[in-house]
């Protein structure tokens, strides 16, 4: 049987001792590295993630930044916007229903959707807990796939979203990033 003991060199390397039937005795020490995968390393496939991550970060600072110039914290203008939407009669039936929700509280959307692009895109950018906010900027990047958008804005928007919804599953936030330093500290599932 193998026995796991405890990780070295933060987490990256594992001794792993065979036991052989007779006696108990160790009968040699292996040292595996459990971040080798069929591909390489995982560090270097979270590496080709970095320019995605960056990207989608950067993308949705800007975008939350100029939300907030434009006084989404202060005034319903996600209600505006919605008005429009329903105006113009293109929404698939499911999608009015929410839409109906969300400009019902406008103000409040309009400030969670700002700030939420903000943190969210400044948390990309640093590394920091970089899956969890990955999932909110996808959450705030689903509103815009909600409404009558067409041709390269809808493709953008799209493309965002199954940008952040890619960074969620993965944790790219470990390579250059502050997630590498909190990993030891934090669940798995998290960093």
């Amino acid at each position: 049987c193998i026995i796991d003991r405890a990780a070295i060199l933060r987490k990256t390397l594992t001794l792993r001792c065979r036991l052989c039937s007779a006696g108990n005795r160790p009968q040699r020490a292996v040292w595996e590295d459990p971040t080798r995968t069929l591909m390489g390393n995982e560090r270097t496939l979270l590496l080709f993630l970095l320019p995605l991550r960056l990207v989608c970060g950067y993308a949705l600072l800007v975008s939350g930044l100029s939300k907030a110039a434009a006084g989404w914290l202060t005034n319903p203008l996600l209600g505006v916007r919605l008005s429009e939407w329903l105006k113009g009669g293109h929404l698939h039936a499911y999608t009015e229903v929410l839409v109906r929700h969300l400009q019902h509280h406008a103000q409040l959307y309009s400030t969670a959707i700002t700030a939420g692009e903000v943190v969210a895109g400044a948390a990309l950018l640093v590394g920091l807990q970089a899956r969890f906010a990955a999932l909110c900027g996808a959450i705030t990047a689903i509103v815009p796939l909600l409404g009558p958008l067409e041709g390269a804005e809808r493709s953008a928007a799209l493309v965002l979203f199954a940008g952040l919804l890619s960074l969620g599953l993965a944790s790219a936030g470990r390579v250059i990033g502050l997630d590498a330093f909190l990993r030891p500290r934090l669940p798995p599932w998290l960093t």
